[in-house]
Formats: C-alpha cells, structure tokens, sequence
C-alpha cells in the first residue's frame, strides 16, 4: 500500500512560528503541520538510512508517526494522560475529515504501537561487533516491533526476519526523527498555557 496524503507537499522549515496558547488549537496546528508536510515533520529520514524502495513509505509513515507520539508524551507531562487521550482523538478526527484515506485512525493505531514498544523493550541489551559488546539501540526494537505488527508494513506477522536492513534503516530514522521533532514539540506544548476539554467538542 502506498500513501500519498502527503508526496505533493512541499517540504518547510517554520522559522520563528508563534504556536497557540489553546490546546486544541495546539492540536489543529500540529495537524495541519503533519499534512503539509512543514517542519518537524518534513525532517523524518536519517542520512545514514539506506531503504529500500520496499521500505521506504513503511519508513516515513512510522518516522512522522513518532513525532506526533513526541508531541503526545510531552503534552501527558504536563496536562495528564486523560487530557492527552482527548487530543489524541482530536488530532485522528480532524486528519480523518482532512485527508481522502483515514490517515487519523491509521496513525493513532500507529502511536499505539510505538508506546506499546516503549514499554515492553528490555533496554541494555548487547550484541558482539568485530569483538566488541554493543548495545543495541532503542529504537531498533520498537522498528522490529513496528514493522512485523503494523497492518500496514510489508512485513506484517512475517514468520522469518529477513527484512532487508529495512529494520536498522527504521530505527536510524525513528532515532533521527524523535531527535529533531522534540524540541519543536516542547515548544509547542510550552506554548499551551490551559487544556479546555469544552473546547474539543465545539
């Protein structure tokens, strides 16, 4: 499957971009960042990520996807995890009515993922390189994790592992991905100063 909400949107960087003080105008913001294709999300593929052309839409789906969860964790920090369910089935609605092909209900069940990965990872755990123990990063799992659970992957419930290094280039894009969104993600947060929940069902 290939999705193309966002391949005729042109890539932006926002400088100096005034976010809102409203959280669910917080909300509608980050969507309409997510479709346009505009900073952070445009900033999702690692310069070491060698994909194929198998893997590469699974790859740019699952790195924005990420971003967005960023955006999320910060967002429960500092207004709790209710308030943080209510704009997460915000922001699925308002890409749903959005976008041609249910985008919304696909990344929530993304999101999904991602933080059942988090949580289940064993971290710290090391392989031999060239005599050498290393530790296999974080983000390799929750890649491993994703791409053999996602509907959507290529390599759903996929018996054998052989996922053409797609699996390492994933989680060097989830790694580059998480790294340039939070930033712009804890300004963004930063910038709500109350959660409304009636402003949600206007």
């Amino acid at each position: 499957m290939r999705w193309r909400f966002w391949e005729k949107k042109k890539s932006v960087a926002l400088e100096n971009l005034k976010y809102p003080a409203d959280a669910h105008e917080s909300v509608l913001v980050v969507a309409g960042l997510f479709l346009q294709n505009l900073f952070p999300f445009s900033d999702w593929q690692a310069p070491d990520a060698h994909l194929s052309a198998k893997g590469l839409d699974t790859a740019r789906f699952c790195a924005r996807g990420i971003q967005l969860a960023a955006y999320f964790w910060l967002f429960s920090n500092k207004f709790g995890h209710e308030a943080m369910r209510i704009a997460r089935d915000c922001l699925a609605l308002t890409l749903d009515s959005r976008s041609d092909v249910p985008i919304g209900t696909m990344t929530e069940a993304l999101i999904v993922l991602i933080d059942e990965a988090y949580n289940s990872v064993d971290v710290g755990q090391k392989v031999m390189v060239k005599g050498k123990e290393v530790e296999i990063p974080l983000e390799y799992w929750v890649s491993l994790y994703v791409l053999l659970r996602m509907n959507y992957s290529p390599y759903y419930m996929q018996d054998d592992l052989s996922l053409d290094g797609n699996d390492w280039a994933l989680a060097s894009c989830l790694a580059h991905a998480k790294d340039k969104a939070l930033p712009e993600c804890q300004r963004m947060v930063d910038s709500v100063k109350e959660f409304n929940v009636a402003s949600f069902h206007h």
